[in-house]
């Protein structure tokens, strides 16, 4: 039976009876086979035609069963005994007119004669003894070919890496993947002899792909799209794809010789089923046979059908782009690198380490390119960051890119995190004045937050990330927000709440943000360290609960980066890794980053007795404004703590007509009669508490403030019993203008109160200080 055909159903059994423990998806599926292997193949037209029709019969029957009517599209798909790719199709259909027509079709071309000079099989036709599958179509938005030692590598559509042809490419190494090991395994399939075959569909709202990838892409969700293996085809061993020497951009192999001098060239004119058939044919017949002989393929890469076939056959094959040079008769070629081929007409190259900095244009470009489009999702690049940096294997200028994009993720990822965690400054820190949210709501003004259809302004972290994806500041914008950010984060703040650790976080991004401002204007190698030290150091910021990132990314995703040994074959982690790489090459270069000079000069200047003023002035007037303007953000023009504690002389006015400020007044006026009553019945008691704050209505003794409060007290320890007046004055007294000279006659005192003088005692002081 067909390989693949045996090894995805088997996969699909041993799942569906718990015998492995795989967590690929899978589709369900039908299959049929033409002859056993051993069965007699017809030698008649009528035989051939009977063993066609019992074939079809059986599995349009089957079908039936399997298939829920309205189930459409499905895909039928060609499992020959031996690959034959081109020769043989796969095929959408829409109907079931459309299925069975297309699978008779298939069925009676595998039955037909071998138009080849020479047939693969005895009996001279196409494929007798091969298979035929249906399950449903998948009208993927991306697939992937897998090495499960070696590589994960994903392109467009269904079949963007095997057909070759432009598109984006994206690798990843991979090296050990135990619990995929252990299933295939129980498959008796060898993992070095098989690559795994997945699509990909993105899942969204959007009608058109690259809507959904740029919603999906900037959402605090993990990227959400339907996945399953389609695949499990036997192969030759894994493809020669490797770390490329300096200098060194054009993939292809020759399959063991060190190099070759070209005397027959064979070009693949394009990447339709024909053209496959025409190089299976050439493989097939001739090419192997020519001295010297070379496919080229323009478009090309290690996984296409193409590199495949050449390798069953060990033909040399070259990958060019379109703008590279043509190859020539008499071209000198070298084997650089596994999977790497230089041309070297004087056979002299020998190969240099890689050297990211080759690539420091790309790299600078993907940063502008991801700084000016920052996506929450695009923290899966992380992979290719590490990768830039100790040798791509595959697509050198993209991967530096990409590896340019993550690093504008990490700056402009830990400033949404920072800035979104300031909206606690109400409720879980104190001793803030509104400046601080001032000063956001200046840069991020009001009709801004109207563009994300906010009636009264922020009240959720997504609204901040939001912002910072629309409205990208300049790099020097960024480092001058990120330093008010530390400031604020050195303040009280409590419960798990900002900090610390939010501060140190901050510092990370900003030196990053500097390190890559010098990289930019100056590159060198000594400044790519610089950038490196501190990407490396933001990849692990930390916030009070962990990982920094959380809110809205998968921890996965810099694992991917920071140790490979991570990466395992999980479709719904590989294929976000392409999500994120496609929605960032495929941006536009921003060039109109928004500058924030005036609003952070403002901030640095003003100081606490400025705040009452600060509604009117020319900068950040309109944002104390708006924040009186909504129920959720006037919380922030009195945040908690002593600028805010209503009847406290240290309280703050917003200066505008606020609930908060009036009540304050109330009740400083209440405290003010208050303390007057209580000072007029102390003279009844013979207790003055003198204090900073009320001045007494008979000249003071001359003595210091200490002798008077010592007087006092040693006056009431010799009290038998105090009243309640006297506990409450001597609470105040404790309060305001305690002296350590009296501390054993206060315990004096305090041992002689019975449990209500006691409670008396401490909430006289609870509510002073209130």
């Amino acid at each position: 039976m067909s390989q693949k055909a045996n090894a995805l159903k088997a996969f699909v059994q041993a799942k569906k009876n718990y015998a492995i423990e795989s967590n690929w998806p899978h589709l369900n599926m039908v299959t049929a086979r033409l002859l056993e292997e051993g069965a007699p193949v017809p030698t008649n037209a009528n035989d051939s035609e009977s063993v066609i029709h019992d074939c079809a019969l059986r599995l349009l029957s089957e079908c039936e069963i399997r298939f829920s009517s309205d189930e459409w599209p499905r895909f039928v798909r060609s499992c020959p005994l031996k690959p034959r790719p081109g020769v043989l199709p796969s095929v959408r259909v829409d109907d079931q007119e459309e299925l069975e027509s297309t699978v008779e079709e298939i069925l009676t071309l595998m039955m037909s004669e071998d138009p080849s000079e020479k047939k693969m099989y005895p009996s001279g036709l196409v494929d007798p003894h091969g298979s035929i599958m249906v399950m449903p179509f998948i009208d993927a938005t991306s697939s992937a070919v897998v090495s499960p030692r070696y590589y994960i590598m994903m392109g467009e559509s269904n079949d963007g890496i095997t057909a070759g042809g432009d598109g984006l490419k994206v690798a990843i190494p991979i090296t050990h993947d135990k619990c995929a090991e252990q299933d295939l395994a129980h498959l008796n399939i060898d993992p070095n002899k098989i690559e795994l075959e997945f699509v990909s569909m993105l899942r969204g709202k959007k009608e058109t792909y690259e809507g959904r990838l740029h919603s999906a892409s900037r959402s605090s969700n993990q990227y959400s799209h339907t996945n399953a293996i389609v695949q499990l085809r036997g192969c030759a061993g894994p493809r020669p794809i490797g770390t490329p020497p300096k200098g060194v951009t054009i993939n292809g192999t020759f399959h063991g010789a060190e190099r070759i001098t070209v005397e027959n060239i064979y070009i693949c004119k394009d990447e339709t089923e024909e053209e496959l058939a025409r190089l299976e044919e050439a493989l097939h017949t001739y090419l192997p046979t020519l001295d010297n002989s070379v496919v080229v393929h323009y478009g090309g890469n290690h996984l296409s059908h193409h590199a495949g076939q050449c390798m069953d056959y060990g033909v040399p094959y070259i990958a060019l782009k379109a703008d590279d040079k043509p190859v020539q008769v008499g071209d000198k070629w070298t084997q650089a690198a596994n999977g790497w081929v230089v041309l070297d007409m004087d056979e002299s190259f020998e190969p240099q380490p890689y050297d990211p900095m080759d690539f420091k244009d790309a790299f600078i470009e993907g940063f502008v390119k991801g700084h000016g489009n920052f996506a929450r999702q695009h923290g899966w690049l992380s992979n290719h960051f590490h990768q830039f940096i100790g040798g791509p294997i595959n697509e050198l200028d993209e991967t530096a890119q990409l590896a340019g994009g993550y690093v504008a993720w990490l700056i402009n990822a830990s400033l949404s995190v920072a800035t979104g965690e300031v909206r606690h400054i109400t409720n879980s820190a104190h001793d803030f004045t509104l400046l601080p949210m001032a000063t956001l709501m200046s840069i991020f003004k009001e009709e801004d937050w109207v563009e994300v259809e906010l009636a009264s302004g922020p009240n959720d972290r997504k609204h901040y990330y939001t912002m910072i994806e629309r409205k990208p500041l300049t790099l020097d914008g960024v480092v001058s927000l990120f330093e008010m950010l530390e400031e604020v984060y050195k303040g009280n703040w409590g419960g798990g709440y900002g900090g610390a650790k939010y501060g140190e976080s901050c510092k990370n991004a900003r030196q990053l943000a500097n390190a890559m401002g010098n990289f930019i204007k100056a590159p060198s190698n000594a400044s790519f360290k610089t950038v490196l030290s501190h990407a490396n150091a933001t990849e692990h910021n930390v916030h009070n609960n962990g990982f920094f990132f959380n809110k809205f990314i998968n921890e996965t995703a810099l694992h991917w980066g920071t140790d490979p040994k991570n990466v395992t074959i999980s479709p719904k982690h590989f294929f976000s890794v392409y999500y994120a790489a496609k929605d960032l090459l495929d941006s536009t270069t921003h060039d109109n980053f928004h500058s924030i000079e005036d609003v952070m000069k403002a901030h640095w200047n003003t100081t606490l007795d400025d705040i009452p003023n600060l509604h009117a002035h020319p900068v950040l007037g309109g944002a104390v404004h708006f924040m009186h303007k909504g129920h959720y953000l006037r919380n922030f023009l009195h945040p908690r703590g002593k600028y805010s504690t209503k009847g406290s002389k240290e309280w703050i006015e917003c200066g505008l007509e606020c609930g908060e400020c009036k009540e304050h007044i109330s009740h400083s006026e209440y405290n003010k009669a208050k303390l007057d009553e209580q000072l007029k019945q102390s003279l009844t008691t013979g207790v003055v508490p003198y204090t900073t704050h009320i001045e007494a209505p008979f000249p003071k003794p001359q003595m210091s403030m200490d002798e008077e409060v010592l007087h006092l007290v040693k006056k009431l320890s010799k009290e038998d019993e105090l009243c309640d007046q006297s506990i409450q004055n001597l609470a105040l007294l404790v309060l305001n203008n305690w002296t350590p000279l009296a501390d054993k006659y206060l315990a004096l005192i305090v041992s002689k109160f019975n449990y209500d003088q006691l409670i008396l005692f401490a909430n006289t002081q609870k509510e002073m200080k209130e």
